[in-house]
């Protein structure tokens, strides 16, 4: 009895340390705003303010795992939204029984990860007992794993990856089942449905948890010299059943397949360092090593430098070294989540292993795969050289190291949470979704309501998550537009920030094309109300020709306000002209009559790969101005983005100008299925006599009707179905003024 009362006080003791350190935690990291986590939030421009937003429209105005606050008419799941389904459902079913959190959702999403920290603090407790770690070094060192873990620098910005409890939870029920504390059975039960439950407020949860649970297979495996089945089930079990019931719940068959970023946010060797504090100086000063925070970072602290030079003092001095088997397995399998983490199985076989299991594509990210180094490195390195100090040294002795390394833990802690404080200070802003009301009240001031409107669209339609391409949007009108969603439950249209069906996005995308083009979304509206469009002023005349056909509501003071009929966007613009008199000239037209692949309105389009030059050739003096356009197909796998070079020569066929740019250079475009075209004018130097202008591409695009025209002449094209190019347009027949 009187040991449970101990045990009892003990443990509300450590848990009372660890609820006031992950305050004190939060403290560094927010300052005075941990006390107000509702009136401010930590992004006002990025993916902090987009999640924000899912979780808090989602949880106001959705219902299910559909997630409609954005891509109007179609929707998106809310994972894919990043909404926390998991933790927004949870709420919801809160709600739902009287406990209504409605305007606390800010609260709410940066409130949750403090929350973590504590469940955090007592898995990480836990894993230091299986180690037969006592006293006041378990509280010190989980203190100082939690406050150096990599996953703090989500806490303001991708929310559902800043739950720090998510992977220990993993790690102490494979210690555990190692350790015999519990059956294979419980094991895999236990991990597979924790694992589900993390997929479902982010995937990367699940697949951490599934590559550390293979390394440790693996390893164990071949210690054993049999295959560890359970560590193997735990690993594909959940993933396997989150494939099938998320491709169950989404109906989009056409998500891009191989986004950006595979090589570009993994673990490098400067990411096993530290990015801040007087150590960044050093740091910096070493080429190739980066000095700023990544994806990849996982630095573990002190120890990755201190372990080592204790454990040759011990072996030097013949002490009795021994490091726990456990460790030993663990400690492995991190280090093939490293290797993972910087990308090396894509090295192996020119990527084929992206073919072979493709949903990897979808995880660009590698960088996060390095987290299962993070915790293990310091939980080890911690374990083993408080071990080596208290077994091989007097009290004495082993007392000061163990007081310096505390000391240059705080000293990190210090740094790395400084370094986030002053990262948010250019970010933070009020709480926007309920302080940004100029919108909503422009609208009640106005003689329209909201009931008048079917959803907001902010002009360019934003397509951030399509991918394979990347049009500039403007920030501001988007921006303006979440809080006045929020605020008026009205969707908006446009995709930010996540990774959406190509179709549906391009059909969005194609409202702020010409009014040549017809709209295909028009088919998929479910009323026949008007579009809440704001243009913001700078882009006014670009976008001239829909602030002609829209009726002015009000404007901000960088935004037009106004109101976008259906019947407006449905009538296409007509063309006067006699197409019998239409003196057509072009410097250089091609519809690729070499090409294997069908093309746009044509026989045949041009499959590229790598470089292609589209045209060399000369180039009159005459001409001031060049228009160059060309239409490129996009598809969910296999395509990617075009980069465009080019290049003008004098009459000694010296090279004058080298331009270099990718296809968002262009300020619009116009969209015709999943065909878009890249359209962009250049002055020449009067010196030109000679152009080259040639495509790069990394992967693979299908291309067709290449135009290059003067700005003195009109180029007319005949193409299938009734269709014309006049003048870079792509226009239909009926179109025509006969």
């Amino acid at each position: 009895m009187q040991t449970n009362i101990t045990s009892l006080k003990s443990g509300f003791i450590y848990g009372l340390i660890y609820a006031i350190s992950s305050l004190a935690i939060s403290y560094l990291l927010f300052g005075d705003i941990l006390f107000a986590l509702n009136d401010f939030q930590l992004d006002r421009s990025g993916d902090g303010f987009k999640n924000y937003f899912s979780f808090a429209y989602h949880y106001r105005f959705g219902s299910g795992l559909w997630f409609e606050g954005m891509q109007y008419p179609y929707g998106d799941l809310v994972s894919y939204a990043d909404g926390q389904p998991a933790v927004v459902m949870l709420f919801k079913i809160l709600k739902a029984l009287g406990l209504d959190l409605t305007g606390k959702e800010l609260f709410l999403v940066q409130a949750l990860p403090v929350l973590g920290l504590f469940l955090a603090s007592l898995i990480l407790h836990q894993i230091y007992r299986e180690f037969k770690i006592n006293g006041v070094w378990i509280a010190i060192s989980v203190v100082a794993c939690l406050a150096l873990s990599p996953q703090l620098f989500r806490f303001n910005s991708h929310y559902a990856l800043a739950y720090c409890f998510c992977f220990p939870a993993i790690l102490l029920l494979s210690i555990r089942w190692i350790n015999s504390r519990i059956t294979s059975r419980v094991f895999i039960i236990s991990v597979s449905l924790l694992a589900l439950i993390f997929a479902f407020i982010h995937p990367y949860h699940l697949l951490i948890a599934s590559v550390f649970l293979l390394a440790l297979a693996l390893v164990y495996s071949i210690q054993k010299k049999s295959i560890a089945w359970p560590l193997i089930i735990a690993a594909l079990a959940p993933m396997i059943i989150y494939m099938i019931i998320n491709s169950g719940l989404d109906p989009y068959a056409d998500r891009t397949q191989n986004p950006y970023g595979q090589l570009a946010y993994t673990t490098e060797l400067s990411d096993l360092l530290p990015f801040y504090g007087w150590q960044k100086i050093f740091i910096g000063i070493v080429p190739g090593l980066n000095s700023n925070f990544s994806e990849g970072y996982c630095y573990p602290g002190w120890l990755l430098i201190l372990s080592p030079i204790i454990l040759y003092f011990a072996y030097a001095k013949r002490s009795r070294i021994s490091i726990d088997n456990t460790i030993i397995k663990i400690g492995l399998a991190s280090l093939l989540c490293l290797l993972f983490a910087t990308g090396i199985h894509l090295y192996i076989g020119d990527q084929v292993i992206l073919e072979i299991l493709s949903p990897l594509k979808q995880f660009r990210a590698l960088g996060r795969f390095s987290w299962p180094f993070y915790y293990i490195a310091f939980i080890s390195l911690s374990i083993i050289t408080y071990q080596l100090c208290v077994k091989n040294l007097s009290k004495r002795y082993a007392t000061a190291i163990l007081a310096i390394v505390c000391i240059l833990w705080l000293n990190d802690i210090y740094a790395y949470t400084k370094s986030f404080n002053t990262h948010i200070q250019r970010y933070t802003d009020k709480n926007l979704l309920l302080s940004d009301t100029e919108l909503q009240e422009i609208i009640e001031s106005s003689s329209y309501t909201v009931e008048d409107f079917q959803a907001i669209l902010p002009i360019p339609v934003p397509v951030e998550g399509a991918e394979k391409f990347h049009p500039v949007d403007n920030w501001a009108a988007k921006m303006k537009a979440m809080p006045l969603a929020y605020q008026t439950s009205l969707p908006m249209v446009g995709c930010y920030m996540s990774r959406t069906s190509l179709s549906r996005i391009l059909k969005q995308h194609q409202l702020g094309s010409s009014l040549y083009m017809k709209k295909e979304i028009l088919q998929d509206l479910p009323n026949q109300k008007d579009f809440l469009t704001l243009i913001h002023k700078k882009d006014s005349l670009l976008f001239k020709d829909l602030m002609q056909i829209s009726d002015p509501i009000s404007e901000t003071k960088d935004l037009f306000v106004r109101a976008l009929s259906i019947d407006s966007l449905s009538n296409l613009k007509n063309l006067a002209f006699d197409e019998d008199s239409i003196r057509s000239k072009a410097i250089y037209y091609s519809d690729f009559p070499e090409g294997k692949e069908p093309g746009l309105l044509s026989d045949t389009g041009l499959r590229i790969n790598e470089s292609y030059t589209l045209y060399e050739g000369p180039i009159d003096s005459s001409y001031t101005e060049i228009m160059m356009s060309l239409w490129f197909r996009l598809e969910s796998d296999d395509t990617s983005p075009p980069y465009f070079s080019l290049y003008a020569y004098d009459e000694n066929d010296e090279r004058i100008l080298e331009s270099d740019f990718a296809h968002s250079v262009a300020e619009r475009f116009e969209v015709y299925g999943n065909w878009v075209q890249f359209k962009s004018s250049m002055d020449l130097d009067p010196r030109a006599r000679k152009i080259i202008w040639t495509i790069k591409v990394l992967d693979e695009l299908t291309i067709d009707h290449l135009v290059i025209s003067s700005d003195s002449n009109v180029f007319f094209q005949r193409l299938q179905n009734d269709f014309y190019i006049y003048d870079h347009y792509l226009v239909q027949k009926d179109q025509k003024l006969q």
